[in-house]
């Protein structure tokens, strides 16, 4: 297990790691490794034990359940103007996010994003090489579905209690292959949470309202995955922030009349007043993207993490990642936590390089597909 990870670690450091990231990624490694062993050997309710190596009973008895899922009407269907300087006032001044503690329980989740015929990368969801490194063509995704559906495993919806043997799947964006997907997941009885940009509603590539209602009257879930999808909500004012959420839970609220309860982050940039924010106007499920089983609590909102899914993601390794097998979940945890000083301290540098690289690899994909 640790050589594994300092080979991982050496070959990071050897790509773009180095200087002072190699030493906190040695002080990542080294924490993560004495987390797993200790996890291994204690089933007490003070650790979590969600790591790959423990089979799924020994990894359950150090888990201490809920009994309820965190309640609490919807407040986002209020007018989009109604009340909103009032409120943003309020956010302004609000008191610091009451962060009520991890959870002693875990649930893993799949993060997708489009579904797109190969070579139509453009089809469904935002245009580019960036966004297309996270699409997968429906021969790939059908076999994701297969083999998912062959793990034993149950997807349902994140309000459902937490079982055993439950994963979440998530999509998102809005792309128009939504319905699709939708189709393809009734196939295994499965659940999807489908996050939209409401924003692009309407517009070519993307899903309409009608879409919306197809979607939500098939038992999958329509949440939140803000209005504009900003490049960085983390950043951005009170004011702006709200209205990010407002708005879009505000227009989900029309178009399905239903109480909207669920966001994903949008961009990967996730912090406590950014789901503060979201708890205000009535989001009770929010999901990150950091590779994590683990949840949170703040103001009532449930925070939970998300394992990405990527175009060439193999579908054993989406087994992986749901089962939490083969060293997957913490090969993505190393790389997630490489890249946070990146792009918290070099941030305009790390966003042109990952979109140059990104566009290549796409370029490179769309070759050899047509080959």
């Amino acid at each position: 297990m640790l050589a594994n990870w300092l080979v991982n670690l050496v070959w990071a450091a050897a790509c773009k790691a180095v200087g002072p990231l190699l030493l906190q990624l040695l002080l990542l490694l080294l924490v993560e490794e004495v987390l797993d062993r200790r996890a291994r050997k204690c089933c007490s309710t003070r650790w979590r034990c969600a790591w790959p190596r423990l089979p799924p009973a020994l990894r359950n008895r150090s888990i201490r359940v809920d009994a309820t899922a965190p309640s609490g009407a919807s407040r986002g269907c209020r007018a989009t103007c109604g009340g909103s300087a009032q409120r943003q006032n309020r956010l302004r001044t609000h008191a610091p996010a009451r962060h009520e503690g991890v959870r002693h329980m875990t649930r893993p989740t799949l993060m997708y994003h489009d579904v797109i015929a190969a070579g139509e990368s453009d089809a469904s969801g935002f245009p580019g090489g960036a966004a297309a490194h996270y699409k997968l063509d429906e021969r790939a995704f059908a076999s994701h579905l297969a083999a998912l559906a062959a793990s034993g495993l149950q997807f349902d919806a994140v309000s459902t209690p937490v079982a055993d043997a439950t994963c979440l799947l998530s999509f998102d964006d809005g792309g128009a292959s939504a319905v699709a997907i939708g189709e393809a997941l009734d196939h295994h009885a499965m659940r999807g949470h489908f996050f939209i940009t409401t924003s692009h509603i309407g517009q070519r590539g993307f899903v309409t309202s009608q879409d919306l209602r197809t979607l939500h009257a098939g038992g999958h879930v329509v949440g939140s995955h803000s209005h504009t999808h900003p490049a960085e909500i983390s950043r951005l004012t009170a004011g702006a922030l709200d209205a990010e959420w407002r708005i879009s839970v505000d227009c989900l609220n029309q178009h399905l009349g239903a109480p909207i309860t669920v966001a994903s982050v949008p961009g990967g940039f996730y912090a406590m007043h950014v789901a503060q924010a979201a708890a205000a106007v009535g989001i009770r499920y929010l999901f990150t993207s950091e590779p994590t089983v683990r949840m949170h609590t703040v103001d009532g909102c449930l925070v939970l993490g998300r394992y990405a899914l990527w175009h060439d993601t193999s579908p054993a390794r989406a087994v992986a990642l749901a089962l939490g097998t083969h060293a997957a979940r913490q090969r993505q945890w190393l790389a997630w936590n490489t890249k946070k000083p990146l792009k918290r301290w070099a941030r305009p540098v790390y966003q042109r390089l990952r979109r140059q690289w990104l566009d290549g690899t796409s370029r490179d994909g769309a070759g050899d597909s047509n080959r």
